[in-house]
């Protein structure tokens, strides 16, 4: 009997072609693989450009210091890197020099630095460690302008327990991943920014809460200047965080983050240097720029300003001086250069309050008080003896969802009313990005 094979010896056919084509395709991605790893070794490769003296010098500084202070960790390229120390998790945010996520750390980083603790999330801080002496954060540049041990003084204070009881939010751990990158572990806030708390509350803060934050505030800048021994240069709502999600009926705690813009002086502010001015050049967020630093000049008394504009904000709901008209920076710089005594705004802020406003937005700066001096400032005292400050309102989780979407987009839909003009350019100040004029002159 005759057997028909044509079926089997074309399926063999196919099974042939099948089993080359898969040989084929197999060398084609295993080329691939060797080619992309070709591009990672080249692209994380040392460049071909040499360090600026000041980079060489930033990184020997911190190789030095990691001998004898725990907040600081160095790698070398043929480390694992960072995934040694930090379980990374979702992101943050998104600066001018950098990314921020949520990370947990490993028993490696709590060997590093007992300070951490198992299981808890921190704030990683992703900076770039630039090998051009011009990519160079301000914080980094001033570090380089003191002594070693004056650097060392400073990442300790900035890192110890001192700055959470005082609202300042710590920096743990420094690990430098040589020679491109740094990572900085912090305290991680979990609840809202200022602002975005001021966008959600549309009523008046009460003066008892509102004594609170300023207070709170002013603690925060207190402890830079006269502990740390610095400048924040950047004092503006965005740069406050809550400390938990807010709850009624809960105490609120405030803390100021991100130090990109801080400069570090040669030693701490006394009393008879808080209203000295340093040449730093122009720098910060433009509508919360003090007049003073618009002419190149930063000191204490600059950070006093942009407290001051925080307080008018939650006082009359609105900027001073016009300035939630100006959206560029013409328009800014010329409402500041002119500005005049604070007007009170229907009746709305006691006169004891707008005193203090008034003192603070001082167009001199050698007129407003220092931190000493505000927060003995008899309104702070009795708008909060007079009636416990009650709670922030906690943020809707619809609000929550709003403000995230247009702080991603980095923009805000402006409403078509004209009636709604001042609230809407008011808004669109508060969303602009962080560091907008940041000065990169050696």
């Amino acid at each position: 009997m005759r057997v028909d094979n044509s079926r089997d010896r074309s399926f063999g056919r196919c099974t042939n072609i099948s089993i080359r084509n898969q040989s084929t395709m197999r060398t084609r991605w295993q080329r691939l693989q060797q080619h992309i790893s070709s591009c990672c070794r080249w692209c994380c490769s040392s460049p071909s450009w040499p360090s600026g003296p000041a980079s060489t010098e930033l990184r020997k500084r911190y190789k030095e210091m990691e001998a004898s202070y725990e907040g600081i960790v160095t790698l070398q390229p043929n480390s694992r890197g960072i995934d040694d120390y930090f379980i990374k998790g979702p992101m943050l945010g998104q600066g001018g020099f950098g990314t921020v996520c949520q990370a947990t750390p490993t028993k490696r980083a709590i060997k590093a630095q007992p300070a951490l603790k198992e299981g808890k999330g921190y704030a990683l801080k992703r900076v770039k460690l630039p090998l051009r002496d011009a990519e160079i954060e301000m914080i980094s540049k001033s570090l380089l302008g003191v002594s070693p041990a004056r650097m060392l003084q400073f990442l300790k204070v900035i890192g110890g327990p001192e700055a959470t009881q005082q609202h300042v939010t710590r920096n743990l751990l420094r690990v430098l991943e040589i020679p491109h990158t740094m990572h900085i572990a912090m305290d991680l806030l979990e609840g809202p920014t200022l602002r975005d708390w001021m966008m959600e509350n549309k009523a008046r803060v009460p003066e008892p809460l509102a004594a609170d934050l300023t207070t709170q505030m002013l603690k925060a800048v207190h402890f830079l200047h006269r502990v740390a021994g610095a400048l924040h240069r950047d004092v503006k709502p965005q740069n406050f965080g809550f400390t938990q999600a807010l709850r009624q009926d809960e105490p609120a705690t405030l803390q100021l983050f991100d130090m990109g813009l801080v400069y570090v002086l040669p030693e701490p502010i006394v009393e008879a240097t808080a209203h000295e001015l340093y040449a730093l050049g122009l720098g910060g967020t433009m509508h919360w720029i003090p007049p003073e630093t618009w002419a190149g000049y930063s000191g204490a008394c600059s950070d006093i300003w942009g407290i001051g504009l925080i307080l008018h904000v939650l006082l009359l709901r609105q900027l001073p001086f016009g300035l939630q008209y100006c959206e560029d920076r013409d328009a800014v710089y010329l409402a500041v250069k002119e500005c005049g005594p604070v007007q009170r705004v229907s009746g709305e802020a006691s006169a004891e309050a707008l005193q203090l406003v008034q003192q603070l937005l001082s167009k001199d700066p050698s007129q407003r008080p220092s931190t000493a001096v505000a927060l003995q400032w008899p309104w702070l005292r009795t708008a909060q003896a007079s009636s416990p400050p009650s709670s922030p309102s906690p943020l809707s989780t619809s609000r929550r969802r709003t403000v995230a979407a247009a702080a991603a987009q980095r923009q805000v839909q402006l409403p078509a009313e004209t009636e709604r003009w001042k609230e809407r350019s008011f808004w669109h100040s508060l969303m602009l990005k962080s560091s907008d004029f940041w000065s990169k002159a050696d």
